[in-house]
């Protein structure tokens, strides 16, 4: 039995040209994952070993009973050195989209975006999100970075959201001015 299965896998797999590391387009590009617009959305994966790869959206985070929750599937085109491109017309913000891989024939599970700013409960869905709403209001966002000398080694911590009386006593570090 396993003879067969692992015989059919061969098969299968020998239609396909099997590109080596060294064979693999390289992108160089930043733009991978969502690009958001209130016109559009340009959703970019790198996979250059996928003959075909579908973009699908959602009305929710987290997968349906019914599957009624999704609004539309598209085949997405693929480009230059390995990558795949879809550009959807108007306000996608809310809305919850997915990839689909065929590789050797054989499709993959939906999986969110790598490059997401943001998920659905779970991870399952990745999220269109205009990241500039996200930002906080009258102010900068706040960067936080703790170094502790104990010794030789530095600490580092970046539990800015402890106090830092809290934080030192999680590091056991101890204060000598």
């Amino acid at each position: 039995m396993r003879f067969f299965i692992f015989s059919i896998l061969l098969l299968t797999m020998s239609r396909h040209h099997i590109l080596n590391a060294q064979d693999m387009p390289v992108y160089e590009g930043m733009d991978l994952g969502l690009t958001y617009t209130p016109q559009y959305s340009t959703f970019k994966v790198w996979s250059p070993t996928a003959q075909k790869v579908t973009l699908r959206f959602y009305k929710e985070g987290l997968p349906t009973a019914d599957g009624k929750d999704l609004i539309a599937t598209v085949e997405m085109t693929k480009g230059e050195r390995g990558i795949w491109q879809h550009t959807a017309q108007g306000d996608r913000k809310g809305q919850f989209y997915t990839f689909q891989f065929v590789n050797y024939d054989i499709p993959s599970k939906e999986v969110p975006d790598i490059y997401a700013k943001a998920v659905g409960a779970n991870g399952l869905r990745a999220q269109v999100v205009d990241l500039k709403t996200t930002n906080p209001k009258g102010g900068r966002a706040t960067v936080c970075l703790i170094l502790f000398k104990k010794r030789t080694p530095f600490y580092m911590s970046f539990m800015c959201a402890m106090p830092l009386f809290l934080t030192k006593q999680i590091l056991k570090i101890k204060e000598n001015f």
